[in-house]
């Protein structure tokens, strides 16, 4: 007979989550800003990602807006709705403090994309002029690859 102990340990065991898969890949942005006052910028921009090793490679647009908080620090919040080739789209919600790299969180997704509703990653500038900007990004990727 099993001892109460380990069978609890090898429930631990079978239920244990797995590790997500990652996935990683470029961005650019063909950005365009508004000034709305001294504290607060609109952008908007058309955007296009790519990936070498998911699925998530499409375009799109993002909306949002750049806030400065003072003292030489800005945030920026922004929303992104991107479609693939294949019809499939991905709504990411994402900020970042100037000068570090960025969050995002996929907030919506269609066809292949639709497990990835939740996850997280990350991006990174890599290249920023007044109306293009571009970068790398990576986050988990359960079940795309």
């Amino acid at each position: 007979m099993m001892s109460k102990p380990l069978l609890f340990v090898s429930a631990m065991l079978v239920a244990a989550p797995s590790f997500a898969d990652t996935c990683s890949g470029e961005w650019s942005n063909d950005v365009e800003r508004t000034k709305l006052d001294e504290k607060v910028t609109l952008v908007n921009s058309k955007s296009t990602v790519s990936s070498k090793d998911s699925p998530m490679s499409g375009s799109g647009s993002c909306t949002g807006y750049v806030y400065d908080l003072g003292g030489g620090r800005k945030v920026s919040s922004t929303t992104c709705l991107r479609t693939t080739a294949a019809g499939d789209t991905w709504l990411t919600q994402s900020t970042r403090d100037m000068g570090e790299n960025g969050q995002f969180k996929i907030v919506y997704a269609t066809g292949k994309l639709a497990p990835l509703v939740g996850t997280t990653g990350w991006f990174a500038v890599g290249a920023q002029g007044e109306n293009k900007m571009s970068g790398t990004w990576g986050g988990d990727c359960p079940g795309l690859k």
